[in-house]
């Protein structure tokens, strides 16, 4: 007759073949390194304890993240399932439109734990750009509005004043839930210039991540406020972009000619 597997009532892990783990007094099993974290040293008088104890009692003697190894694979198996099924990736914010879901990778660089947010969850999100947050725009369930954060010409003009920028010490969106929670996206934290090709990248996936957001949260007005604009309107707005420094000459030309011959 085959072994059941023996788990660990702490981080719920397998105890390995070569390890027989500790036996509790109600025939439940630790393994060595949560019999560690949970202050036992091995003598003769700690082994003694650990039989009488329950699997409650010993649980509580661990620290609150003893199940961390869990979770990590949690994560992973969540990760690969969602990329499997994402319709969309914007550097690192994955998007599910069947299961009406985006997924915010762990990032190391950002100090940012792995988010997966329901649409049906995200009450507002408003644009981080340089050392402050710009609530320009910002959207929230039942308010009809254009778009939410606006591309990053607008947001630029808006919170400096000026007519150009040379680079962005902070870029990204703060997601505000209906429980009170933020989550922040973070795409840049420190200084990047913005004629870089570097810079460019972040300023492409900042206005692909405002763009998608508000064709979810307002795409009856996204696409109405497109109806209206003109090739002259249109132009303007590229015109903004080229002054700001954020587009090239050469760029905004093609931009116009491609406008005036549709």
């Amino acid at each position: 007759m085959k072994k059941m597997a023996k788990i660990c009532v702490g981080c719920e892990n397998k105890i390995g073949a070569l390890s027989s783990g500790y036996k509790l007094g109600d025939g439940d099993y630790a393994c060595k390194n949560c019999f560690k974290l949970a202050g036992y040293g091995g003598s003769f008088a700690d082994l003694k304890e650990l039989k009488t104890m329950t699997s409650a009692e010993f649980k509580k003697r661990l620290p609150a993240d003893a199940g961390e190894v869990n979770a990590k694979d949690l994560h992973k198996s969540q990760l690969a399932q969602f990329k499997a099924h994402a319709n969309l990736t914007i550097n690192d914010v994955l998007f599910n439109d069947q299961e009406q879901a985006l997924l915010i990778k762990k990032s190391i660089m950002f100090n940012r734990p792995q988010s997966l947010i329901k649409y049906e969850d995200i009450d507002s999100y408003t644009p981080i750009f340089d050392s402050g947050k710009m609530r320009k725009g910002s959207f929230s369930r039942g308010v009809v509005g254009g778009a939410v954060a606006g591309p990053l010409g607008s947001l630029v003009a808006s919170s400096t004043g000026k007519k150009s920028i040379e680079s962005i010490s902070r870029l990204g969106i703060d997601f505000h839930l209906k429980d009170g929670r933020e989550i922040q996206f973070l795409l840049a934290e420190t200084d990047v210039k913005l004629d870089s090709i570097t810079g460019r990248a972040l300023v492409d996936d900042y206005n692909k991540l405002v763009e998608k957001l508000d064709s979810l949260f307002a795409p009856e007005t996204s696409a109405s406020s497109a109806e209206i604009l003109s090739p002259v309107d249109e132009i303007r707005k590229y015109k903004e972009l080229l002054d700001e420094g954020i587009l090239t000459q050469a760029e905004f030309d093609a931009k116009k000619k491609e406008l005036l011959e549709n």
